[in-house]
């Protein structure tokens, strides 16, 4: 899930899932922090997902330093 604000809006959620991946963690982690995030991924528990089989990346914008 992406939550996405735009300045003065409202939050927007978007969903995307991948049953498979193309990339490594890694990878995700360091375009995420390319992009501009603090990132990580952190084990997804779910009742209908066995319990260590998928993480979800996530990433908090890094607050931008003035001055």
């Amino acid at each position: 899930a992406y939550v996405l604000r735009e300045a003065g809006a409202e939050p927007v959620c978007v969903l995307d899932r991948h049953v498979c991946g193309l990339f490594r963690h890694g990878e995700w982690l360091a375009w995420l922090e390319d992009a501009g995030f603090r990132a990580c991924a952190v084990p997804f528990h779910h009742s209908q997902i066995e319990p260590g089989s998928c993480d979800v990346f996530v990433g908090v914008r890094r607050e931008e330093v003035s001055g």
